[in-house]
This record gives structure tokens, sequence and C-alpha cells, in this order.
């Protein structure tokens, strides 16, 4: 929970004034309020609300947390209508919602008092006839659907995504803006998650991957200073979280000159800006070395509120941008692209910044500019060109099996590029299903061709012909809500977009991209590297196309020891900063050790000279000889002494 916070000293380039952020003053400014949603799911199958319950329109008739909801009227051509609402399931498997209990609207109006200002959002199905929407006690606006809204109301911005069902469409609305209640109506309309209250940011997407690691200077006092007020220098050390080191750093003017200021921890108040405890910086940059974590990273998300002046960002030392941080360069370095939200607050701009790639180094500062909440996620680098894959065209479109077809758990369907691929029954909780899997055109636009749809089915793909395999890769499109996936024996269950980077212990690591959100299917690519001999995926509702793996059957690497007299052994393995090489010689002698990649490419040589017998330990940082990283995958040790050789897989993964 917030707390006003006093004000900071001018040094640190912030006017503390009900001017500068209205009612939502910097100085001691109010909590933010917390969103809430209603999922139905307090209520009981079968609940009615209306005039079939004796309800009258404004008649409270239940609140779900903290969300007031009660009954209205419905509008049809301006001619009020009150019929009821009935809370019911979501028809089944396939589901059209995520949740179990659904509202069915029928000739009745519905109002949600958030009890608090900030963007909203619900999921819908509408079957029928027309619908009501109203916002912050305004009188309704009458559409045909939900798509035929204007683009505003009462200055707040509606945005609103369909998709195709049987006899109808569902989808998502979005009001972006201060919503403090929503009076929504319909005649054959049905809801689910109504979400609102939030003080101006709709809650995280739940298809967001998880953070590895966070930046949210909760672990620093209140009111540390930084910079200049502390008696720093450029280039000192500031904090380090979750093993990323902050340093100060000089702040470049819109001129051009630099200057060097200070940085502040505390709470300025606003609502809807990080949670809690934030960094100020005032004339000044933070550089956050994220290399020292030595992985590969994906994205970086970090929220920001300007109050004014200019800001620095500088990402792997690729150019200096200098100006406001919401007209940051798509292209802001090499390989990485930024993306800005923003939110208008009192005096300012709040929002989002997402760079997207691998973000080793960031400079980031202004001069009236709090950060808070940095989300680093992990990624992989795909060691290689794809191989084998099954790109599903060798079955006909509407093939189909599993239980109805006469198949059973472990049948063997087809085998495409040497990958056999089969069927196996679906966890869903503690229900064991086994449903249907059919070649069908694509739902979502990351799957180009025909598609394997599971629904409530797993698919297995057996990677014993293509043997050894490092990496896989496929697109999906889900339109469920969870997901089984096991790797080499070992399974986990939930939503894909929220695998964890290390789900299958030590040596396999995944990531998964999101690259669409549409209708409510999600479309994408997850990956896996490590050594994998089997992978099994399965969905309530999921399409799966172009499964390939990196195979290094034929790697010209690979060869027989004749290690007589030499051995060589790793530590870690996989390792993602360094590994440890234990050289054990029998006798003394010109000895090489050299890292190859799976084509046979030497790209480093670690010791090319003569070496006393006995025990020796030699590092390996995952670089090439001329410094620069190396990507993800397996690559060979090799030690060469006369006659003998030994050869070692390691495995980087970081």
């Amino acid at each position: 929970m917030r707390t006003g916070v006093s004000a900071p000293t001018r040094s640190l380039g912030v006017r503390c004034s009900a001017g500068l952020l209205g009612l939502l003053a910097l100085c001691g400014g109010a909590a933010a309020a917390s969103a809430g949603t209603v999922t139905f799911q307090s209520q009981a199958l079968g609940a009615e609300y209306g005039s079939t319950v004796g309800d009258v329109p404004g008649d409270l008739v239940f609140t779900e947390d903290g969300i007031d909801v009660s009954v209205q009227t419905f509008l049809s051509s301006g001619t009020p209508a009150f019929g009821f609402g009935r809370i019911q399931d979501s028809f089944g498997a396939p589901r059209f919602f995520y949740d179990q209990n659904i509202l069915r609207f029928n000739n009745i109006g519905f109002v949600f008092d958030f009890g608090g200002a900030g963007d909203a959002s619900f999921q819908y199905m509408n079957l029928g006839g027309g619908v009501n929407l109203g916002i912050n006690g305004s009188a309704p606006v009458e559409a045909s659907s939900f798509a035929a809204l204007p683009g505003t109301i009462g200055g707040v911005t509606v945005s609103v995504t369909t998709v195709a069902v049987s006899g109808g469409v569902k989808g998502t609305v979005t009001l972006t803006g201060a919503v403090s209640s929503l009076r929504i109506g319909g005649q054959e309309l049905f809801l689910d998650d109504v979400t609102g209250g939030g003080s101006g940011g709709p809650d995280p997407d739940p298809n967001d991957p998880p953070c590895d690691y966070t930046i949210t200077h909760e672990g620093i006092a209140d009111g540390t200073l930084f910079g200049d007020a502390a008696g720093q220098g450029a280039g000192d050390f500031m904090f380090s979280e979750s093993g990323v080191p902050v340093y100060t750093d000089k702040f470049t003017l819109s001129g051009g000159s630099q200057t060097f200021g200070s940085a502040k921890v505390w709470d300025p108040g606003v609502a809807g800006f990080g949670n809690g405890l934030a960094m100020q910086y005032s004339n000044m940059n933070g550089f956050y070395s994220i290399i020292d974590l030595g992985v590969t990273v994906k994205r970086v998300r970090f929220e920001y509120l300007d109050m004014g002046g200019v800001e620095n960002v500088e990402v792997n030392g690729d150019g200096l941008f200098v100006g406001q941080i919401s007209n940051l360069p798509a292209n802001i370095a090499s390989g990485v692209t930024a993306s800005v939200t923003t939110v208008a607050v009192g005096g300012g701009v709040r929002g989002v910044v997402t760079l997207t790639g691998d973000v080793q180094k960031l400079t980031l500062g202004g001069q009236e500019f709090f950060v808070d909440e940095f989300c680093i996620e992990r990624g992989i680098d795909a060691p290689g060109h794809c191989g084998p894959t099954v790109d599903n065209q060798s079955e006909p479109l509407g093939s189909s099996w599993g239980g109805d077809n006469g198949n059973s758990p472990g049948d063997q369907i087809f085998m495409e590029d040497d990958i056999v691929v089969g069927i196996e029954r679906f966890k869903l909780g503690s229900s064991i299903l086994f449903g249907t899997a059919s070649i069908d055109s694509p739902q979502c636009d990351q799957i180009t061709s025909q598609a394997m749809s599971l629904k409530q089915i797993s698919a297995v793909f057996d990677l014993t012909n293509v043997l050894p395999v490092t990496y896989a890769r496929v697109d999906f499109c889900d339109c469920g809500e969870v997901e089984n996936v096991w790797v080499n024996g070992t399974p986990w269950e939930g939503n894909l977009a929220q695998l964890p980077f290390d789900a299958f212990g030590p040596g396999i690591y995944t990531d998964v991209t999101v690259e669409s959100n549409t209708g409510g299917c999600v479309g994408g690519v997850l990956e896996i590297l490590g050594p994998l001999d089997e992978v099994i995926i399965g969905g309530e509702q999921l399409q799966l196309d172009d499964f390939c793996v990196v195979s290094e059957a034929n790697s010209s690497v690979l060869e027989a020891d004749t290690a007589a007299f030499v051995s060589v052994e790793t530590y870690p393995n996989p390792f993602h900063a360094t590994t440890t090489m234990r050289l054990q010689l029998e006798q003394e002698g010109p000895v090489e050790l050299a890292i190859f990649d799976m084509s046979g490419r030497r790209v480093a040589t670690l010791l090319d000279e003569v070496v006393a017998a006995g025990t020796h330990q030699v590092g390996w940082d995952g670089r090439e000889e001329a410094g620069s990283r190396l990507a993800n995958g397996i690559y060979f040790i090799r030690l060469v002494q006369g006659d003998s050789v030994s050869t070692r897989k390691v495995a980087l993964a970081r």
C-alpha cells in the first residue's frame, strides 16, 4: 500500500505543487487503487437476477472482488426492458471463456461499480440482438453489436476484438481511460471477467511471460540518495538487485552538454505507476549492467513516470537517445526494438517501455524522471538451423485420431521427416482426458498452412530416429487455457505462455514468444534447448505446426576417442557463464585444447603449448577467440596430445 512521502529537495528536479500533479499530488499523493475482476465464480450456477426473482432496477445483487454489481434496464430503440440474468456454465468444452461460470443477459442490464477510476475490460459472447454500454453513469449507448460502438464514449477509448463462433461472435472490449463504472446490457449476451478500478492501467496480461529477474527497489531504504547529492562520481556503484549491478552515469542534455545530478529512491504516490519505492533520476543516468547475469536476454520491460525535461536511453552502447522517452525510436539498437505506451497523468506522462532483444547494457535517466518494476526475461539462441520437421503436410486435411476414432493412448499416427508422431492422454487438473487430434486449417497468423489441432489430447513427438537432438521449436495457436508439456518424461501443466524457463530441470531450457493475441487465441513459438529424446504437447484447444529440431547426428566433430593418454571432463555442464575443463595428461608434451561448433568449425583455441603431465584446469566463458559471445547450443571440447584425442560435449545455455 502506498503512503505519503515527503517531497524531495529541489536539486532532485521535482516541483511539488497541486498544479503539477493535480489531485494526485507528487508530494504525499494518494494510494493507487488495485484492479478487481468479476469472474462470477462467487455465484452459484443457476443463480438468477432481475424480474424473475423480484428484483427492481438499481438493486445491488452481489459484490465480487470489491466490485458492486446491480441490475438495470436494457434499452432497445429507447424503450426500457427488464428481463433476467442467470449464472450458467461456459458451454462445456471447447469453452468460450476461461472460467466455468459466466453471466447470461436476457433483455437486462447490469452495472459494475469499480470503486476507483482506471482502464476496464470484459469478455463477451453475443448470440443475437443489440447491446448497451454506459460509462461512469452516462446514459447507455445502444448498438447492434459491441464492434459497432463509437471509438470513444465520454472521453474513454473503446476498442473491441471479435472472432466468429457458432451462431454469433465472441471477443473482448477494452476501455482505456478513467472508468469508475460500467453499465452493460444485452438480449442474447454472455459475459465474463469484468475487470476495472486499477487507476488507469489494465491488469497484467495473463499471456505475458513471467519475469526471470526483477528490479523493484524495495530492498533499498526509502530516501536513499545517489550521485552528486551522496558525494558520488560518475561510474560509482549504486545498488544491485537480482544480480544486476547499477552504476551512476553522466546525463546528456538536449544541447549535447553533460551534467551529473542526483537520484533518490522514494515512493511518489502516483496512481498507476510502480509498486511502492521507485528510482527518481534528476539530471543523472543509471547504468544497468545486465551483462553480469551471463544470460541471453529476450526482453526488458520497465515502468516510467516522466514529469518534465528530456530523457537519455542507450542500449548496448549503440548510440545515445536524448529526447522524450515517448518518442523512443523503434530500432533503438542493433537487434533490439523498442515500444512505448503512454498514459497522461497530472503534469506528466507515465507508461511502459519494452525493449525486445538481447539487452546486455542499459543506460537510462532523465531530469524529472522515475523508473520502477524492471522485468528481465531470459531467452535462448537456436544452436543451428532446423533440420527434421513435422509440418502436417503428409496427412489430408480433415484427418482425425483419438478415442472417438478407435485409437488408444500411445498409438503412432504418422511419421514425417523421420519424426514419429503419436497421441497420448491430456491432463486437466484432476481429470485425464483423451479427446481428438485432427489436421485442420489454421486459427492464428503464425500458422500459414494446415495444422494439427489438439482438443483435450496430446501429441507425442518421438525423436529416436533423429538423435542426438539439441533443440526443438514449434509454432502454436492456443485458443484454450491449459496445456501439458512433457520433455524427456518430465511433465508440466499450465498456460503455455507462462511456461517457466527452467521447468524441466537442469540442462533443459524453454522459451515462449507470444506473437499475437486476437479473438481469444494466442499465437506464438515454443523453443526447447537441451538434449531431447521425446516432446509431448497437449491442450484443451491448441494447434501446432512446423515442429522442427536441430540434430547433431551428422556433426563432423563427433569421432571416436583415442584417449590412451589424455582425458577431459567439464563442469558445470550445461553452463551459462563459465565452465571449467579438467585435463588429465599421463605425459608431458604439446597439447591442443579447442572448442568446435556442431558444424565442425573451430570457434576457440584454449591451449596450444607444451603442458606437463598431471591434472590441469582450464576455464571457458562461452566466447569465441575474438571475444564475442557464442549462441546457445551444443559445442565440442577436443583435447589432443600426439595421437591421443578426447572429445566431450558441453551445452551453453545462457
